[in-house]
């Protein structure tokens, strides 16, 4: 992002959250935040990627299963 004569400098791998959208999206946030909303939480890691692949429609085992022979194809 180039530097329009403002105060600061925003580095170009951070213009994104600058963007009147994500603005948009953390107005929001602290509109939840001041009425008392909470995210879920979660017991521990497991249960929150748990969570994630079920909300996209995935088998956490199988990502799982394939993290791992991804990680022993690269040593």
């Amino acid at each position: 992002m180039e530097d329009q004569g403002s105060a600061a400098a925003v580095p170009e791998d951070q213009g994104w959250f600058w963007s009147p959208a994500w603005q948009r999206e953390e107005a929001e946030i602290d509109r939840a935040l001041r009425r008392g909303e909470r995210g879920k939480m979660f017991p521990n890691g497991e249960e929150f990627l748990r969570s994630l692949a079920d909300e996209a429609g995935l088998d956490l085992e199988e990502i799982k299963r394939r993290a791992d022979a991804r990680g022993a194809a690269d040593t």
